[in-house]
């Protein structure tokens, strides 16, 4: 938005350092024949390198009940996309990307190449965090509408198949 770019790898960067408890932590890309549904089971997954961002717990502590009560309360605005089942239970953030800045801009008319692009980031499970992701649909309008569906899906199959793999 405006002139702030980032890219998905760096927002489940962000979302993963937030679960975290602010450390750092440096991504791995690893290139494979078939896609891998279940991150973080790999042994060349994302490294925490343990060294503190800088960030207050106290700071830390807000971001993520922020978080937790968009996906999780009434007024959230993913509370339609929440994961039902507690021990599944995932935080989160929506956004919106604005192509236009204007509001007129966005109705359904609009053509597809100047509606929003729709953000999602968080992480799974709220009291032992896992996982973590990003989602961007282009063009998708707001995230709660476009994003938070995508996020919700993988998110609950991501652990539902490692719990599985791994009978946690």
């Amino acid at each position: 938005q405006g002139y702030t770019l980032i890219t998905p790898l760096q927002m489940v960067t962000v979302a993963a350092q937030i679960a975290n408890g602010g450390r750092k932590v440096k991504p791995t890309l690893i290139k494979q024949e078939k896609p891998v549904l279940v991150p973080g089971a790999e042994p060349q997954a994302n490294k925490n390198t343990g060294e503190s961002l800088g960030v207050s717990k106290a700071h830390l502590d807000i971001i993520r009940e922020g978080m937790e009560r968009v996906v999780n309360t009434n007024f959230g605005t993913a509370f339609q996309h929440r994961i039902t089942e507690p021990k599944y239970a995932m935080a989160g953030k929506t956004g919106t990307v604005q192509i236009r800045h204007r509001l007129e801009d966005q109705k359904a008319i609009t053509p597809r190449k100047f509606k929003n692009h729709a953000l999602f980031i968080g992480y799974a499970p709220i009291d032992k965090p896992r996982f973590a992701i990003s989602v961007m649909v282009e063009h998708g309008g707001s995230g709660a509408f476009a994003a938070g569906p995508v996020a919700k899906t993988v998110m609950y199959e991501a652990q539902r198949m490692f719990e599985e793999k791994n009978k946690v």
